[in-house]
């Protein structure tokens, strides 16, 4: 084999291999507070936190997978937020809510199973975020995929 062939297979065969373990990657950012995400940049388009995420948010665990779209997110609020965090979301019961597909540690056991086990959480689906919220008294959870 002629050396320009063999330099191009051996090439292929790492681009190949970086694909291939890049695929699952999950990819986990924490922010302080809202104002220290926007100033990173992950805001509306630009990152991975969904619309509905409030200014007053805070403690926010954002955990994701490009590849599959599958995204875990958890943050504080202000409840006086909870109504425009909600708008446009439709209202469901526990037993309507698809559990996401991934985990973490950091996620909520209650919110990890088949069916669903947190009766104290109110549930929506989200069609501008495309995912799930669950939220008690301050905390939100949100979930794709």
């Amino acid at each position: 084999m002629p050396l320009r062939l063999r330099f191009g297979v051996i090439h292929g065969a790492i681009l190949l291999t970086a694909v291939a373990c890049s695929f699952g990657q999950t990819d986990e950012a924490r922010y302080a507070s809202y104002t220290e995400a926007e100033q990173a940049g992950v805001l509306y388009g630009g990152g991975y936190l969904p619309m509905l995420l409030p200014k007053s948010a805070i403690r926010i665990v954002e955990e994701h997978n490009a590849s599959t779209y599958r995204q875990l997110v958890t943050f504080v609020f202000d409840e006086t937020d909870r109504a425009a965090m909600t708008n446009g979301c439709r209202s469901l019961s526990m037993g309507q809510v698809k559990p996401p597909a991934v985990s973490s540690t950091w996620w909520p056991k209650d919110l990890a199973v088949v069916p669903l086990s947190s009766s104290s959480n109110d549930y929506f689906y989200c069609p501008i975020d495309e995912g799930y919220l669950a939220l008690t008294k301050d905390t939100a959870f949100f979930w794709r995929g």
